[in-house]
C-alpha cells in the first residue's frame, strides 16, 4: 500500500493571504514496510483535529506561512 498525501491550498483567517499545506496520512502499524517522506519545501504541515473512522483527516489546524502573521488556522479539508 502507497502512502497517501493530501495537500492544499487555504486563505488564512487573519491577514487573507493564501498558503500551501501538505499532511501524509500515518500507515498502519502492520504494514510489511514503511515509506520515507518529506513535506514538500514552501508547504506547511499540519496537525490533525478530527479525523474519520479510517484516520482520513477532516478538520485540521495549520499557521499562516507568511512571517510577519503566524497566526493558527483551524479548517475542515475539502474532500474532492
Amino acid at each position: 500500500m502507497s502512502q497517501i498525501i493530501l495537500e492544499g491550498k487555504h486563505t488564512c483567517e487573519e491577514c487573507n493571504k493564501e498558503f500551501e499545506w501538505f499532511y501524509l496520512v500515518p500507515e498502519h502499524m502492520d504494514s510489511r514496510s514503511f515509506e520515507v517522506a518529506r513535506i514538500p519545501k514552501g508547504k506547511q504541515g499540519v496537525r490533525v483535529i478530527e479525523e474519520d473512522k479510517n484516520r482520513m483527516p477532516i478538520t485540521i489546524s495549520a499557521y499562516c506561512a507568511d512571517d510577519d502573521c503566524g497566526t493558527p488556522n483551524t479548517f475542515k479539508i475539502d474532500k474532492k
